[in-house]
């Protein structure tokens, strides 16, 4: 049974998707096979690439790789998510002040407790840190992890690219269903090739921050979350 939570309005699956047969080598492909990458199934659930997770349509909002009478979330339903979670006011530590808290499509980075909502609080409590694959065994490494009390509990499942891991416990990353042109964002920070890529909704252990980023549709390989219809 897929753990559910109620957010914003919509009905979320509350931990990462796992979903199809798990393989550990060559690419996932338009077989007719739903297949994911895995680190830690239970952890940080499956890593699957754009495609794959969209079932090879490109159709905003489709139900891809998601249960039947669910979907792939759209931004403005990500969007509609964060600023469910968002308080009052902040401490920016870049301005140093504290502001007004506000969540809009494409400013890239944006200060808000919004983060620290979503996220899973830093899990198992009791690991003894000794080296760097037990770090990749928590939820959030870092100095940031979230509380868990919007029940969402993102997780810092990192990415899976050309045959290595790398990433987990310190950056979650999350498909939407959208592709925008990568000039919309800073070419020097994101991807550079002429075209659409899609767009992804990031959590990172080293600040309280919500990131809106694209990647690379044939290369990268995140996590996924599904938002019943």
């Amino acid at each position: 049974v897929i753990p559910v939570v109620d957010l914003a309005g919509k009905t979320w699956m509350a931990r990462n998707a796992v979903f199809g047969t798990k393989i550990t080598t060559g690419q996932q492909t338009n077989n007719g096979i739903t297949e994911y990458f895995a680190f830690n199934d239970t952890l940080f659930g499956g890593y699957y690439k754009w495609d794959e997770s969209m079932n090879y349509t490109t159709e905003v909002g489709a139900q891809g790789i998601c249960p039947s009478g669910w979907h792939i979330p759209t931004i403005s339903e990500w969007a509609s998510l964060v600023r469910a979670n968002l308080g009052d006011s902040i401490y920016n530590p870049t301005t140093k002040k504290m502001e007004k808290q506000t969540f809009n499509y494409f400013p890239l980075t944006t200060y808000n407790t919004a983060a620290k909502k979503l996220k899973a609080t830093r899990q198992p409590t009791n690991i003894k840190i000794k080296t760097t694959a037990d770090l990749k065994k928590l939820t959030w490494s870092g100095s940031y992890p979230g509380t868990g009390e919007s029940g969402f509990n993102a997780v810092g499942g990192g990415w899976w690219r050309n045959g290595q891991f790398g990433d987990q416990s310190t950056s979650g990353l999350y498909w939407t269903s959208e592709q925008v042109e990568y000039k919309t964002f800073d070419p020097t920070r994101f991807s550079n090739t002429p075209g659409s890529d899609p767009v992804v909704f990031q959590f990172l252990s080293v600040d309280q921050t919500v990131r809106i980023i694209t990647l690379k549709r044939s290369t990268d390989h995140i996590s996924l979350r599904c938002v019943k219809n």
